[in-house]
């Protein structure tokens, strides 16, 4: 641990911390205790210009980055109640009295990881430096900062806190507000995938400009080299909406295509029939989903089969398009869309069989003998065991 002092104050001949007198763990409160007399009460009687630096609420915080929110709320609610029947110091007191508000916060909002409030703080000092930047240097900067401070191990929410906080900070109050709203829900919903909100379709169009837009739709897809914004689509009423995006791809002739989820009980017979003409075989079973590729006529072109074996696996069936359109690049894009928007939902890794080997393994699937075909790792750390 380290301690940084007032140039005034500095003495050489004074160690603050030390591990004499170290113990084995019996609770909270006997952790807590030399924490604060070692660290904070030492500091603070040998550099007296700490005194107003120095913040309690810095062990709390650094007990919820060391062990995640679970184990730090158990630990924080046990320590308060032994705090309430034992005899405490000035110090200790003071803790005891900002436990109980930031108790509740874990539990009622998002817990803002020291890593992304740096990255935010050290945006606002460049974009004071820089009032005029480009949307595109904005975010080349927001992205820069994310692998300085390795923000991608705090999942989507971290993600989406980030940019909240950077790039859309000077947006309208009604897309602030709508971004806020998302953040809510994903804090309230962990297991589900921003993706599928219907506070991202509301987000969505609360943006205001296009570049906005772009900003946003590569914020929903990471991964993918995302030249045109998405759209995100409601579809349906009732309590549960499906919430589907829409992305824009191109071929390489320059004219464009829509990639969606299946909708329309009709398109299903369209996606069948393209299959069978490319010689693949199309599964209608109840795990079924699949993605289609619609040209600028709203017709079906082409599309993904796939099922999900678990959240972080998916099976892929076949990707197929139009014979007519055979040599223009859509299956190659078509593919790493489907992969990018598997990425956004969590899915690790991608399974598929041996047909078409030599497409598969030139958009990055290889061989793997545990999943009996070819594979491709969504995440870059992700190394088979």
């Amino acid at each position: 641990m380290n301690v940084a002092v007032h140039t005034a104050d500095f003495r050489t001949d004074i160690r603050i911390l030390s591990l004499v007198d170290w113990s084995r763990y019996r609770d909270p409160l006997t952790l807590i205790k030399p924490m604060l007399r070692n660290f904070f009460q030492q500091t603070v009687s040998h550099y007296p210009a700490t005194l107003e630096r120095l913040d309690l609420k810095w062990l709390p915080e650094a007990l919820v980055e060391s062990v995640g929110v679970p184990l730090a709320t158990e630990f924080l609610v046990e320590l308060l109640e032994q705090m309430a029947v034992a005899e405490l110091t000035s110090y200790e007191k003071t803790l005891r009295a900002i436990l109980p508000s930031f108790i509740s916060d874990l539990k009622h909002q998002y817990f803002v990881p020291l890593s992304i409030r740096c990255a935010i703080e050290r945006y606002r000092d460049w974009l004071t430096s820089n009032p005029g930047s480009t949307a595109l240097a904005r975010e080349y900067q927001i992205k820069g900062l994310m692998n300085l401070y390795q923000t991608d191990r705090h999942g989507d929410i971290g993600r989406y806190y980030l940019y909240r906080h950077t790039y859309f900070a000077r947006t309208g109050t009604t897309t602030r507000e709508a971004f806020d709203e998302l953040l809510r829900q994903m804090f309230l919903s962990p297991e589900k995938k921003p993706i599928h909100m219907l506070e991202l379709s509301n987000l969505q169009a609360a943006l205001e400009n296009s570049d906005d837009r772009l900003v946003f739709s590569r914020l929903l897809f990471p991964t993918l080299k995302v030249t045109e914004p998405v759209d995100v689509l409601t579809i349906g009423r009732g309590e549960e909406p499906q919430v589907v995006v829409a992305s824009l791809i191109k071929d390489n002739r320059g004219e464009r295509y829509t990639v969606r989820d299946l909708v329309n009980p009709a398109e299903i017979g369209m996606l069948h029939k393209i299959f069978l003409e490319t010689g693949l075989s199309l599964n209608l079973g109840q795990r079924e989903k699949f993605l289609v590729l619609l040209d600028n006529d709203e017709e079906v072109a082409g599309g993904v089969c796939y099922r999900m074996i678990d959240p972080s696996v998916a099976q892929l069936d076949g990707v197929a398009v139009l014979r007519a359109l055979n040599g223009r690049g859509l299956g190659g894009q078509l593919l790493e869309d489907f992969c990018s928007r598997m990425a956004s939902q969590g899915v690790r890794l991608i399974n598929t069989q041996f047909i078409s080997r030599e497409f598969y393994t030139a958009h990055g699937f290889r061989v793997n003998e545990r999943w009996s075909g070819l594979v491709r790792f969504l995440q870059p750390e992700e190394i088979e065991e």
